[in-house]
């Protein structure tokens, strides 16, 4: 096993089987291992997932868990337990959502290609329901004005959702334009992220002490105390349906879920 994916499903089997079709059709599958983490597994979700696995000739483990531990915390554990019980970590590790899918056939050819001993993370161009590019996250770490942005966004619920329809006024936004071209940057976007062994082998692991959306920025500072880099790749490309894996959860929680997520970044890695 060269390339390990690991991919957290919940309750949404049917975009995880997706992401799963896609993979069959690439190059290179012989080299690929495939765990999905099922959160709060029910006894119909199991039937679905084994019926996919057994469908399916791509080497695939299911772990079931009893709870909800969200997108971040899961793939860790399966990280923990499947990888470092046996002291061997493969090149590369990708942490996808089950919302998103392999669009190049040739994507695990060009992983094979990259020197795992120069880059960290990667970040693939991930291109959304709108036909955006997703990455890269940020180019730059969070600005003092953007803190104080941020800040302003967690003050209530309803003043998010004013902000938010202000953002998509078209007046309002402003489009930056970047060259589509392999670059160092800050963060790439959590719906992809894939982790060279030289991550973890730095001492690089995944920050779980939150439940959601602080999984790009708590990364980008893990990589930065380490002393690596994070590279945005266009050659590799996917496609990510957007916020359907939370479409079940009421916004006003995941509003709640961001503004915790947020203080504890701002404390953890900025406040230091």
């Amino acid at each position: 096993m060269k390339i390990l994916l690991i991919t957290i499903n919940y309750q949404d089997v049917k975009s995880t089987e997706e992401l799963i079709k896609s993979i069959q059709d690439c190059e290179k599958i012989d080299d690929v291992k495939i765990i999905i983490g099922d959160n709060k597994s029910k006894l119909e979700t199991k039937r679905e997932l084994n019926k996919i696995k057994n469908n399916s000739n791509l080497n695939i483990d299911l772990t079931f868990f009893d709870q909800n531990h969200f997108y971040w915390p899961a793939a860790n554990k399966i990280i923990l337990e499947k990888i470092k019980k046996k002291k061997k970590l493969p090149e590369w590790i990708i942490i996808c959502n089950n919302d998103t899918k392999i669009k190049n056939k040739n994507f695990f050819k060009e992983l094979l290609n990259i020197n795992n001993n120069e880059f960290c993370v990667i970040g693939p161009k991930i291109i959304n329901q709108k036909k955006k590019n997703l990455n890269p996250f940020m180019i730059d770490p969070m600005s003092k004005l953007q803190r104080i942005y941020w800040n302003l966004y967690f003050r209530s619920f309803y003043f998010s959702e004013l902000l938010n329809l202000l953002r998509n006024i078209k007046f309002f936004q402003k489009t930056k334009f970047y060259p589509d071209l392999k670059k160092e940057v800050y963060a790439v976007h959590g719906s992809m992220m894939i982790f060279s062994k030289l991550f973890f082998l730095k001492g690089g692991y995944l920050d779980t002490q939150f439940k959601m959306y602080c999984e790009e920025m708590s990364t980008a500072e893990i990589v930065k105390k380490i002393g690596g880099k994070i590279t945005y790749i266009p050659q590799l490309e996917v496609i990510h349906n957007e916020h359907s894996s939370i479409k079940k959860i009421k916004r006003k929680t995941i509003f709640e879920i961001a503004k915790e997520s947020h203080k504890y970044f701002i404390r953890k890695y900025l406040n230091n």
